[in-house]
């Protein structure tokens, strides 16, 4: 050890490669904030702030729909009874029979306030005749317990997968 002669060359490249792989961490476990994060509905008032546009602000905040709320909304009878409706009410298409066309329709929707499905949307396509029965399938499901944050029922974005196989 006393031999050993001690190079700052070995040391800076030891740090900078210690660095580098702390960096590499760091954005490995870096997610996107907007899908994680809890939505406040809360406001910053600036002084200057006139009462008009403090009232447009409340009113944006009210009609808000968030993406991850402290008590997500709940189909009834929990997720296998939502599996179970879908799986009963699902028509699989004939052209998509004909075809052997299998796979994932991504749909996205709102549930409301009141516990209402609106807006189904195809996020994530398998193929056109599919896509439309899955909408039409979210399009006909029953109310849902709404979503709450801080106490009170908000609006909440659902994203489901429907998936269609041949058997």
């Amino acid at each position: 050890m006393i031999t050993q002669i001690k190079s700052s060359k070995t040391a800076a490249l030891k740090l900078s490669l210690g660095l580098m792989v702390t960096a590499a961490l760091l954005m490995s476990f870096a997610f996107d904030k907007e899908q994680y994060t809890i939505q406040d509905n809360t406001s910053v008032n600036q002084p200057t702030e006139t009462a008009a546009s403090s009232q447009q602000e409340t009113k944006q905040t009210k009609d808000q729909v968030y993406k991850v709320v402290e008590q997500m909304p709940e189909y009834p009878g929990g997720e296998y009874a939502l599996r179970t409706y879908i799986g009963k009410n699902i028509k699989y298409p004939d052209d998509a029979v004909k075809a052997g066309i299998q796979g994932k329709v991504f749909v996205t929707f709102v549930v409301t306030k009141d516990g209402k499905v609106i807006n189904p949307k195809v996020i994530r396509s398998t193929n056109p005749s599919l896509d439309k029965e899955a909408l039409r399938v979210v399009g006909t499901l029953p109310k849902w317990t709404p979503g709450k944050q801080k106490g009170k029922n908000v609006d909440v974005s659902y994203t489901m997968p429907i998936s269609f196989k041949l058997k």
